[in-house]
């Protein structure tokens, strides 16, 4: 990075050498994937003909379409992974249980709208993994053209150089804060990746015991009621502001424990779930 005692490269260094605090981020993450999306490049050898790729692109374009309009600009970042879809909701923007009852909708929403134009069309639909972790930022969010553009061939270093300027300086290494080190990403990957030979099966929607943790954490320092029933094979969590109108509530039809190398946890697979503001006795949406 230098030359005859030169820095070459000043930006990009002070971006790598940039001194951080470790500090660490409370966030929730939605993770939803395509089912058997990569069964056709494998039948086909990763050689695809007109008709595949066609099938593949509207599969992909009535997927993202569908996050991209059930996506809120209000503590949520969101990430396109080719067949996978990510939401994470950000606790410190979210710092109250009628707003992550929001997120909780909307990615509840996301799920069942794919899976609808999804069966519509003849496809598996999207099987979801919802999560609670922790994120810490480590490095920049992005390096950019410019950042390689050495300092002697500058007229102003401070300054774009010319060709950033002509090429519009795109972003050639993307890093978003919400997903450094994100844990709640990873558990929800994971958990999906372990499909139905650990019981999740098919283009169903799953919490993770993380997520009832911060429920029950959420509702105590908002001194709401927490409550959690057991009745005919339904498991009933609430998070309740006033008698029936919880700011968010789950209900499961299965308990699955799942033991993976030195993980051990739960998920529960979604049947219906309360949304905010609404009288539980009249309205729930079912999965």
């Amino acid at each position: 990075y230098y030359f005859d005692g030169e820095l070459l490269f000043d930006v990009l260094i002070k971006k790598i050498e940039k001194k951080r605090e470790i500090r660490t981020k409370d966030v929730i993450c939605f993770w939803s994937d395509l089912l058997g999306f990569g069964n056709v490049f494998f039948e086909q050898n990763w050689n695809l003909n007109p008709e595949h790729q066609i099938s593949i692109f509207n599969r992909l374009k009535d997927a993202h379409s569908e996050f991209l309009r059930l996506t809120s600009p209000h503590g949520e970042k969101s990430l396109i992974l080719n067949d996978g879809l990510v939401k994470i909701g950000l606790v410190d923007e979210l710092n109250h249980p009628d707003l992550i009852g929001l997120f909780l909708r909307g990615c509840i929403w996301t799920h069942m709208k794919i899976n609808e134009i999804e069966l519509k069309n003849n496809l598996p639909g999207c099987r979801s993994i919802i999560s609670f972790g922790q994120s810490i930022d480590y490095l920049e969010e992005e390096i950019k053209y410019d950042d390689y553009v050495a300092n002697y061939t500058k007229k102003d270093p401070n300054n774009l150089s010319s060709i950033a300027s002509k090429n519009g300086n795109p972003t050639l290494v993307y890093n978003p804060s919400p997903f450094q080190m994100n844990t709640a990403f990873s558990k929800s990957y994971i958990l999906d990746s372990l499909g139905s030979k650990y019981g999740i099966e098919s283009n169903k929607i799953y919490i993770e015991q993380s997520v009832i943790d911060f429920a029950k954490k959420i509702a105590e320092k908002f001194d709401f009621h927490y409550e959690e029933k057991y009745e005919n094979d339904l498991i009933q969590i609430l998070v309740l502001k006033e008698k029936f109108f919880p700011s968010f509530g789950f209900e499961f039809d299965k308990e699955i424990d799942i033991e993976f190398k030195e993980w051990k946890t739960k998920v529960y697979r979604l049947k219906s779930f309360y949304p905010h503001d609404e009288d539980m006795r009249e309205f729930k949406i079912e999965i």
